[in-house]
């Protein structure tokens, strides 16, 4: 077992394991919609790669990657395709914006090719991306939008305009440092009730339900891409183990903060010790301990 650094009071839980890490980011796909149209659509292209990594070596020249875009429709499509930015909130939610505006931006040395293109019926094209490199390059990211538009269907009877329906894909493009490191810090934790939604009911309408959660603020304080596994362990007053809790992993951009939360199963009232467990992929595990009591 790695050692922890633990925000709060000092423990030393039982039974927790080295986690894995896993790949730098979860796979993303964004379809949406611009226009409305009388009736669903599919996806017009199939992007076979929704990452691309390229990792940066000292006197290396362009880094190039390749995705395929393949025509799954029996007639030809046309594709465009925009750069953009894009950031993770605190809740983990991806924010995009236009090309440049993001801090960490890749700007010019990110190139697409080709920009605009169509694809047969079938047939599969090749989409470059590239990134040159500066004398000092500490890394960046962005993302690809890989675009197809939907004409509206032929209406000669109908009175008015048509809409035209665009669909999107995004292919998230890190950049990586030669000499990223991973580092975390727990900034605040803490265990309350909160307001939760649930699935819709068969009749379409919407709830919410009250639940207990604890929830983490964690730090990203090195310069590598981390994708944080959490865990979180629930101890009665003498420390014996009663609930152990595996959460979603937390992607998270260096330099960035979040908050992870994780549900609290039902206990009965009592003196409680909740104590959250992430592992960055560095060599110790970031921890804190909350008490709590239930009424």
């Amino acid at each position: 077992m790695r050692p922890f650094r633990s925000h709060g009071m000092s423990c030393s839980p039982r039974g927790t394991a080295r986690g894995t890490v896993a790949s730098l980011a979860g796979l993303w796909a964004l379809a949406g919609l611009l226009a409305l149209a009388p009736a669903p659509a599919a996806a017009q292209v199939a992007v076979e790669d929704l990452e691309v990594h390229l990792q940066l070596v000292r006197d290396t020249a362009v880094l190039t990657s390749v995705v395929p875009i393949k025509n799954e429709e029996k007639r030809p499509q046309q594709v465009r395709i925009t750069v953009g930015d894009w950031v993770r909130d605190s809740l983990g939610n991806n924010v995009f914006s236009e090309a440049g505006s993001a801090s960490q931006h890749c700007g010019r040395k990110l190139s697409v090719f080709p920009t605009t293109f169509q694809v047969a019926p079938g047939a599969t094209e090749l989409l470059r991306i590239s990134y040159a490199p500066g004398a000092v390059d500490d890394g960046c990211w962005a993302i690809v939008f890989v675009e197809t538009v939907l004409p509206p269907s032929p209406r000669p009877d109908a009175p008015g305009s048509f809409l035209t329906l665009e669909l999107r894909t995004g292919v998230k493009v890190y950049v990586h440092r030669p000499d990223a490191h991973r580092a975390a810090i727990v900034e605040s934790a803490d265990v309350g009730m909160v307001w939760r939604p649930v699935p819709p009911r068969a009749d379409g309408k919407r709830d919410s339900v009250h639940v207990r959660e604890a929830t983490v603020l964690v730090a990203n304080t090195g310069t590598a891409h981390l994708r944080i596994k959490n865990t979180l362990e629930i101890r009665d007053a003498q420390a014996k183990l009663l609930h152990t809790v595996t959460g979603p992993d937390a992607p998270m951009t260096p330099g960035s903060a979040r908050y992870i939360p994780l549900r609290v199963p039902t206990l009965p009232p009592g003196d409680y010790v909740a104590i959250i467990l992430l592992d960055y992929g560095g060599d110790e595990i970031a921890a804190a301990q909350v008490e709590f009591k239930v009424p």
